[in-house]
């Protein structure tokens, strides 16, 4: 990144570096381009794969059957069916809870 920028390493120094002018050396790149406009004929394009919308991904698997199923069986519980017990295939978490009175 530091020779595509032209910007030679910042070490940190054991503090937060002040990045601000890679930072708007990368917006004033992609203002110079219009990189934030969509254009088809874009040099280079033809060369890209496509990228998958994982937004779009995730909600189409949050909708899917598994949680159509789900949905079911929870009406179905709350209709006063019976359910089959599943087993619990994750561990259970190790996590021990304490409050002020019992540091105390």
């Amino acid at each position: 990144m530091s020779s595509t920028l032209r910007q030679a390493y910042q070490g940190s120094n054991h503090k937060a570096p002040d990045t601000s002018d890679l930072v708007w050396r990368v917006a004033d790149k992609v203002r110079n381009d219009n990189l934030q406009i969509f254009k088809e004929s874009r040099q280079g394009n033809a060369k890209i794969k496509a990228v998958v919308n994982i937004l779009a991904t995730g909600e189409a698997k949050l909708k899917s059957s598994s949680l159509a199923s789900f949905n079911k069986k929870v009406c179905a519980m709350v209709n006063g069916h019976a359910y089959e017990h599943e087993e619990d295939t994750i561990p259970q978490s190790q996590l021990t809870l304490t409050t002020q009175a019992d540091e105390n």
